[in-house]
């Protein structure tokens, strides 16, 4: 775990448990497929599990294809604590890329217990399916 920005704010990084499954979009793997325009997207989540007196959340993520899970970004107020899973983009022209969803469980620890706060998803910008 390492510091970015300022109070509240965390990168996690994290080893993916992986399973395959169709579903992630967004590659640019010959000319009819619209190329990403940034380097990094902001990705899937779900909750699936929260330990509140150690004040740490365990999330779902998921990457596959020409996007690569890097981190989660946590920003954390009195009110929410606002999680990002953030992908690269990892295009190359002239590759084309499968449409497998890997998914895995991330541990992010927090600041202080969640307790009566809310976990807020940041946008997702891409996902042609749903995380399961």
């Amino acid at each position: 775990m390492r510091t970015k920005g300022g109070l509240g704010s965390r990168v996690v990084r994290a080893a993916l448990t992986v399973l395959l499954m169709p579903a992630m979009a967004g590659c640019a793997g010959d000319d009819s497929t619209p190329r990403m325009t940034q380097q990094f997207r902001s990705g899937p989540w779900k909750p699936v599990s929260v330990d509140r007196p150690a004040g740490v959340v365990v999330v779902k993520i998921a990457d596959g294809g020409c996007l690569e899970f890097v981190r989660v970004d946590v920003e954390e107020t009195p009110a929410q604590v606002v999680l990002t899973s953030v992908l690269r983009d990892v295009t190359e022209p002239g590759i084309v890329y499968n449409a497998d969803l890997r998914t895995g469980d991330v541990r992010v620890p927090l600041d202080a217990p969640l307790g009566d706060r809310r976990s807020v998803h940041a946008p997702v910008e891409v996902m042609n399916g749903e995380l399961r």
